[in-house]
């Protein structure tokens, strides 16, 4: 038998996070309030690309001396 209490509670705290308690478009706790206050999306984080240097020379690495560049770390 599985329980909803988790995810209920997970959805009040996402409606208190965003201040939809008691508006129309509430998951959990529904009312006549109009969303105007509704606390205004976060904007995703821009994710840029970081600069790579340029190897002049590759190296065939074998998989024991991986393991032994790591462990000297």
């Amino acid at each position: 038998m599985l329980s909803d209490f988790g995810f209920n509670a997970v959805m009040l705290k996402m409606d208190k996070m965003q201040g939809r308690i008691g508006t129309i478009g509430a998951v959990t706790k529904r009312g006549n309030k109009n969303e105007s206050d509704v606390y205004a999306p976060v904007l995703a984080p821009v994710v840029k690309k970081a600069p790579v240097n340029q190897l002049t020379e590759s190296k065939e690495l074998t998989f024991d001396k991986v393991i032994k560049n790591i462990s000297s770390i």
